[in-house]
């Protein structure tokens, strides 16, 4: 009966653990395909920048290319009260397919209504052999309530 319980909690634990594992994956851009009107190409300088907008949300940024790393700032918009609002850069090959991906903004939770809210960022990305483009994401969910 012993034997039978630990088996159990082994068949429950490895379930959890795939369940973890896929969810995970499930949350990743890498390897999806950017339609082109999100691409935007590097520039052949080693500086950039613009404005990216996606639906509600809107991303002014700039960059600095050096070696295999870009240096990535810049602030995030968005037109409405927010709980949460991450924005994540992508960088993509020549056929816009996602090579990596990082987290550059996250506003944490319900941050504050004010007019002068800094969501601003700066990371430093690792750039993969074969980039030739970036684009933003936008995760947004909007205030569902008065605090």
């Amino acid at each position: 009966m012993k034997t039978t319980q630990n088996e159990s909690v082994k068949n429950v634990f490895l379930f959890l653990l795939v369940l973890m594992s896929l969810s995970f994956i499930g949350c990743s851009m890498v390897g999806r395909v950017i339609p082109d009107d999100k691409r935007i190409l590097l520039s052949d300088q080693e500086k950039g920048g613009g404005t990216f907008h996606d639906g509600g949300c809107t991303v002014e940024y700039s960059y600095r290319l050096t070696g295999d790393s870009m240096i990535i700032q810049g602030q995030a918009y968005y037109r409405r009260s927010v709980d949460l609002l991450d924005v994540r850069a992508m960088l993509l090959d020549t056929s816009g397919t996602v090579l990596d991906e990082k987290l550059v903004y996250a506003s944490g939770y319900r941050e504050s209504r004010g007019r002068g809210i800094d969501r601003s960022f700066k990371e430093t990305l690792i750039v993969p052999p074969g980039s030739t483009g970036i684009t933003f994401s936008c995760s947004v969910q909007e205030r569902s309530s008065r605090p």
